[in-house]
């Protein structure tokens, strides 16, 4: 290849690759805070599903949504829990309930603080 090139005039040349450093820098000032679990939480304040935090005042959608999928019977025990109310049911059956009780816990709030439309 090298000869090809040479009779075209052209030759390789070693390169040496540079790499541009970037400062990045995240300003999470803007996001509301995470909320944080405790060791002592009440399992009444936590989703049985995914251990999270739940609103203090769920919607009704959330109540009926959690009620209907409780009584569900492929839902189990979840034993390696902290949560003595977890409950294991399929990741795709529970995806859409505790997307909710997460929206409701800090975007819509959220949102609502910004003066979004509700």
């Amino acid at each position: 290849m090298q000869e090809l090139l040479q009779a075209a005039g052209i030759s390789l040349q070693p390169r040496q690759v540079t790499f541009k450093r970037f400062n990045v820098t995240y300003d999470f000032s803007e996001f509301p805070p995470s909320p944080t679990r405790s060791v002592e939480m009440d399992p009444d304040d936590l989703c049985c599903f995914c251990d999270e935090i739940l609103p203090k005042n769920p919607s009704a959608a959330f109540l009926k949504a959690n009620k209907k999928l409780r009584a569900l019977p492929e839902v189990r025990a979840r034993n390696k829990s902290k949560n003595p109310s977890a409950l294991y049911l399929p990741f795709p059956q529970r995806a859409e309930h505790c997307q909710l009780h997460q929206a409701e816990l800090a975007t819509i709030p959220d949102g609502i603080n910004r003066g979004w439309p509700t």
